[in-house]
């Protein structure tokens, strides 16, 4: 479990490449997934270009690392991620935000999270919000995203697994929605067990697919969006257990 703590008043933002203003004390969620990876309490990182990657430089929690993210913010009830910055896809790679310590060291584990698709680019219908799992590092990991634009398409690839290898995309399967449609403008639950080298991933519940990861199980997750789609999404209620 991540470890939980109170950011101290000096911590900053970082605004276009300068310091911001502080803030105050700011509770930081940051305990094992429990709570949402967060950054400061209503407080936006903007990034300059040359820091898009490498955001791990502003300290958000000491246990979370980020890359390729526009901006990130926190509210009362979710966090935010924005993945609207220059860039197309394959080439803006993954926004994407994990934990950067194994702390349960788990053979087997169960990973849930709540996910909202708030803005893409042919409307809140369409986007690429996700869940990375089995994460090395910030550059490697399993993952799995949802496209919400393919429902009317009798649900064909709206599910996509793949993994990342030091910090590039590779697609594998996909898989249908059936019995759990994944829209924009509402909240959906993802479940990910990931146990002896095999994934199962759920929405609300329902199995939807069961692939071999690429890497092997290892108790790190994080929160993944596509760049290059002008999509920003919502995740909270974030937690992560034995299986």
């Amino acid at each position: 479990m991540w470890s939980h703590f109170v950011i101290a008043a000096s911590l900053v933002a970082v605004v276009y490449g300068q310091r911001a203003p502080p803030v105050g004390p700011a509770q930081c969620p940051c305990d094992g997934l429990e709570g949402r990876l967060a950054v400061l309490e209503n407080t936006v990182l903007l990034l300059a270009e040359k820091n898009r990657d490498n955001l791990s430089t502003v300290n958000m929690c000491e246990n979370v690392e980020a890359r390729r993210c526009e901006a990130m913010q926190t509210g009362s009830d979710y966090t935010t991620l924005d993945a609207t910055g220059p860039g197309s896809w394959p080439g803006a790679g993954l926004c994407r935000v994990v934990s950067r310590e194994n702390t349960l060291n788990l053979d087997q584990y169960v990973y849930t999270v709540e996910l909202y698709n708030q803005a893409g680019w042919q409307g809140i219908h369409s986007g690429h919000p996700g869940v990375a799992y089995n994460v090395i590092d910030v550059n490697n990991f399993d993952f799995v995203y949802f496209r919400p634009h393919h429902q009317g398409n009798n649900d064909v690839g709206c599910l996509q697994h793949g993994y990342v290898i030091s910090g590039a995309f590779h697609g594998t399967s996909e898989d249908r929605c059936t019995g759990a449609p994944v829209r924009g403008g509402t909240w959906f639950k993802v479940k990910v067990e990931s146990s002896h080298g095999r994934a199962s991933v759920f929405v609300n519940d329902v199995n939807l697919s069961e692939v071999n990861a690429h890497f092997p199980t290892r108790s790190q997750t994080g929160i993944i969006v596509a760049n290059g789609y002008r999509n920003v999404i919502r995740f909270r209620n974030s937690a992560l257990a034995a299986l």
